[in-house]
């Protein structure tokens, strides 16, 4: 057993021949992980402005499904996010497909991930209207994963308390309680991605091969449908927040989430790897308590590789006033709608601003600048080191 700080690259660097023959995409994920902060990729060499000690620091594969390269990204989609955030009550909604469906998303996964995010946001546009009679504003980010690193496929929207009218010139409130009907989404989302699917199956465009060729059949195919109809598809809404630091942190875990990181890794060996998982929550305290599961090693790799995304497929999308083509103006006209903070509030709007400033500073620190070695002294680059086999045409 490996204990104390383990590496999903260890993993794959020990155990990947298990594996066999990979796609291309995923050969380019394992090979991003392998590299990620080696030689292979070279590095640059710093040095303190303090203490003088010099060190080497590898370059980052910043592929988006490795481990190692999420809280750099993580920190600055936080600080282009900063002047998208409103001062209003933010929520949380997650919908989720029935997991019979994972026998086409198999096999589909770019086209049935792009349903998802479209049947979710068209659902949540139509319900809030239907409400707070204005466009919302939605930050859709998908995730494929359970906690044991089965296929689960989901969405989870950051939604503002309220919405735009038309014209943009009303900001309409609509943030009290969870201010949605979790029915009436679960209802409307059901029907909106069964009839996109319907549709693909009718236009040819769905995949089959060995392990579901028999939904290729029409009446086996209805059957499916039938069965996913009958139940009642999962959409659950969580307690709405508030503060604007807590909105942007939150984000962040969110948008930049992978199927496992390495700290949820307890130790791994020839045959096995074992991970923490969250457990159902406490009776009596409501927390949820870690387990450690256990899989093959073979196993362990084959699950996470399931959750490698399609090449091209974008999987954090803004839709209503934050979508791309108006959210410039619709921002600008929703602060300007908004009630200005007053007093009290005024003061807490201080205070959050102050602790974003800290948050970035401190993740800025995390993010390699400061000296190991002094703890005071700032890292600053002195030189490069090339990728091995690189010549220099200067």
């Amino acid at each position: 057993m490996r204990p104390n700080k383990l590496d999903l690259a260890d993993i794959f660097r020990h155990h990947s021949h298990q594996l066999g023959v990979l796609s291309r995409q995923n050969s380019k994920v394992v090979n991003a992980i392998l590299d990620c902060r080696t030689p292979a990729l070279g590095g640059h060499v710093y040095e303190c402005d303090g203490c003088g000690t010099q060190d080497q620091s590898y370059n980052s594969c910043r592929n988006r499904h490795c481990p190692k390269c999420q809280y750099s990204a993580k920190r600055e989609w936080i600080e282009e996010r900063i002047k998208d955030v409103l001062d209003v009550q933010y929520h949380h909604v997650v919908f989720t497909i029935p997991h019979e469906l994972n026998e086409l998303v198999i096999t589909n996964k770019a086209l049935l991930y792009s349903m998802l995010f479209k049947a979710s946001a068209k659902t949540l546009k139509e319900v809030f209207r239907q409400k707070c009679k204005s466009n919302p504003g939605i930050i859709s980010v998908i995730h494929t994963w359970s906690q044991d690193l089965g296929l689960h496929p989901h969405i989870h929207m950051i939604i503002p308390g309220g919405g735009l009218n038309d014209d943009k010139t009303e900001w309409i409130s609509c943030d009290q309680g969870f201010f949605l009907n979790v029915r009436a989404l679960s209802k409307v989302f059901r029907a909106k991605f069964i009839k996109l699917l319907r549709k693909a199956f009718s236009d040819n465009k769905l995949t089959f091969l060995d392990v579901n060729q028999h939904l290729s059949r029409i009446a086996e195919f209805q059957d499916l449908i039938d069965l996913t109809f009958k139940q009642d598809w999962n959409v659950y809404a969580k307690k709405p927040f508030r503060q604007v630091l807590h909105v942007l942190k939150y984000l962040g875990g969110y948008t930049h989430r992978i199927a496992i990181s390495n700290h949820r890794l307890v130790a791994f060996d020839d045959k096995t790897v074992k991970f923490l998982v969250r457990d159902k929550k406490d009776k009596h305290d409501g927390k949820s308590k870690s387990k450690v599961l256990t899989l093959s090693t073979r196993e362990f790799m084959r699950r996470f590789l399931m959750h490698v995304l399609p090449r091209g497929l974008v999987r954090i999308r803004h839709y209503g006033f934050l979508g791309s083509s108006s959210k410039k103006k619709s921002l600008a006209a929703a602060r300007s709608l908004i009630p200005k903070s007053s007093g009290a509030a005024a003061a807490e709007s201080k205070a959050t601003e102050d602790g974003i400033a800290e948050f970035l500073a401190k993740a800025a620190v995390i993010g390699e600048q400061q000296c190991p070695h002094c703890k005071s002294g700032r890292l600053v680059k002195i030189d490069i080191i090339p990728r091995p086999g690189w010549l220099s045409t200067g």
